[in-house]
């Protein structure tokens, strides 16, 4: 990420050399764009202090964070809020988003200058606990075939504390980011978030009102700053109407795995569980159900099918609920492998699931054993709770 920024403040010193002799193009403030990379990279600097100092005398640690895998306790968003693909195309869902056009500076395949409008939006996600994720989307022109300098981003609160977030394109991380000065490359979303080690004593609360600038790095031909600003309520999660997405279900993702019961049935449960498959457009979602025959013998009901990852698609709502998987139970089998596979998969019906938020659990099934097996049948709905987190998955 240092490197980056280096890297990005060499590049943009020679384009705007180039550029000088190109009337069309606009022109980089040099000075602007080495006073944000250096800002950034104290602060990056800072933070990677912060984390080698949380990994000393653990060699666990040490490898987890230098691998990039430290969960960052800074964050600022509960972490089972946003999974993995923001969604873009999406802020629409937010009725208080506000937009603006800027134009940047770039270079096309050829690396000559040229200028670009593009737009910025912001907008929040809804989260548990009353509060929301809130969400930069830089949208280029279509079939855009060059790249556009990052602006410079500081958030203004209303206290006129000055702060430059943290813009990871995937969330719940420490690492990742993106620099001033750097690429632009497609049509992007990021999440306003905490430099690792920072505390809530200089760091604003992202749910409060606050003015984003947003700093192109160029000047017009009067040598001013060009800087778009966008004043950002504050988040109020009592008023739905102002946040329809605030009474979506819970997206379907790895936070939702875990084991769920029935406290007034102790004995029954189901394990759910969420699988990435590789192609970043789906995941599979599998759930057991650990239930008894009419017989009071144990019986398992296994449903699975295939969702789309919220956010990869516009417009895709389906991410947050499971809609008539298909259930199977297997017969021929034996105790501790004394059976000759494969064992028979039975279909028993149907189910669906949803989750109102981390603790609960709404799901309806249908459907009954073939003839001769006195196994569970019926159609009905349930409310079960969470009975423990993942370690590394904790819903909140």
């Amino acid at each position: 990420m240092l490197r980056a920024s280096i890297g990005a403040f060499a590049f943009a010193t020679v384009f705007s050399a180039g550029a000088a002799d190109n009337a069309k193009a606009p022109t980089l403030n040099t000075a602007a764009v080495q006073a944000a990379v250096a800002a950034h990279q104290a602060q990056a600097s800072a933070a990677r202090l912060h984390v080698a100092a949380a990994a000393t005398g653990s060699a666990v640690a040490a490898s987890s964070v230098l691998s990039g895998g430290y969960v960052n306790p800074y964050r600022a968003y509960p972490p089972s809020c946003l999974a993995d693909g923001l969604p873009y195309g999406q802020a629409n869902s937010d009725p208080n988003a506000r937009q603006t056009t800027l134009t940047l500076a770039g270079y096309d395949n050829g690396g000559h200058p040229i200028s670009e409008t593009d737009t910025f939006i912001v907008w929040r996600v809804p989260c548990s606990g009353g509060v929301s994720a809130t969400l930069l989307e830089i949208d280029r022109p279509a079939l855009s075939n060059s790249y556009m300098f990052f602006p410079s981003i500081v958030l203004t609160n209303a206290s006129s504390v000055q702060y430059p977030p943290r813009l990871p394109q995937d969330p719940n991380t420490v690492y990742s980011d993106t620099p001033p000065a750097g690429q632009l490359s497609f049509s992007s979303v990021y999440v306003l978030d905490y430099f690792y080690g920072d505390t809530n004593a200089n760091a604003p609360n992202f749910n409060q009102a606050f003015t984003l600038s947003i700093d192109t790095l160029t000047k017009d031909s009067g040598g001013h700053e060009i800087i778009g600003a966008l004043n950002i309520p504050a988040y109020n999660p009592a008023n739905f109407n102002n946040y329809p997405s605030a009474s979506n279900p819970l997206e379907i993702s790895g936070y939702v795995s875990g084991p769920w019961y029935d406290n007034a049935h102790g004995g029954e449960g189901m394990l759910i569980e969420v699988y990435d498959i590789g192609d970043q457009a789906n995941r599979v979602f599998a759930a057991t159900w650990y239930t008894f025959d009419n017989l009071g013998l144990p019986f398992w009901l296994a449903a699975q099918t295939t969702i789309p990852i919220q956010g990869k698609t516009v417009g895709v709502t389906n991410g947050y609920q499971v809609i008539n998987a298909p259930v199977r139970y297997f017969t021929g089998g034996g105790f501790a492998g004394n059976f000759t596979p494969p064992i028979t998969p039975n279909p028993w019906g149907t189910m669906s699931f949803s989750f109102a938020n981390c603790n609960t659990l709404n799901f309806s099934y249908n459907g009954a054993t073939g003839v001769g097996i006195n196994g569970p049948a019926g159609t009905n709905t349930r409310q079960w709770t969470r009975l423990a987190n993942i370690n590394g998955l904790v819903c909140q």
